[in-house]
């Protein structure tokens, strides 16, 4: 079975824009389009900063908020 999700996007911070009003704190933020497909990102983008520490040898803590 072949899913759009299968090209990753790339949902990593990015600062914000040169022109853009920078005086309040901007949060980064994603639009999905459902709840399942926002899953399945955000599970990748955990696993691959769980692998990417292992492969250094350090712990990687996880805050996750209820």
């Amino acid at each position: 079975m072949e899913t759009d999700l299968e090209t990753k996007p790339d949902i990593s911070y990015k600062s914000a824009g040169k022109f853009e009003e920078t005086r309040f704190e901007k949060i980064h933020n994603e639009i999905f389009r459902n709840s399942t497909e926002a899953s399945i990102i955000v599970a990748q983008e955990i696993a691959q900063l769980i692998r990417s520490k292992q492969e250094k040898g350090k712990s990687c803590v996880l805050g996750l908020a209820t």
